[in-house]
């Protein structure tokens, strides 16, 4: 498998908000199912559109598949989800 990073762009607000939502409906089971869901909704795509616009996002990617995503903030990581 090839694996491609690169930087996000406005087309990829709904893969990454997909990649994030995957990622976290995939947390073990110590968490119901119900506060994971509540979690996975609590930001639309277009939350980590000022991320994007900046250019702190990056994208993982195999083919047209989104595998995951991680942000950054100065010298900080803001986030990261893989599916």
């Amino acid at each position: 498998m090839s694996v491609t990073i690169r930087t996000a762009s406005w087309d990829d607000l709904g893969i990454i908000h997909d990649i994030r939502r995957d990622a976290i409906l995939g947390i073990s089971d110590d968490f119901g199912v119900i506060e994971r869901q509540a979690w996975a909704d609590r930001r639309s795509p277009e939350f980590f559109a000022e991320r994007v616009a900046a250019g702190d996002v990056v994208l993982a990617v195999s083919g047209s598949s989104g595998l995951g995503w991680g942000s950054s903030s100065g010298d900080y990581i803001s986030g990261v989800y893989i599916r």
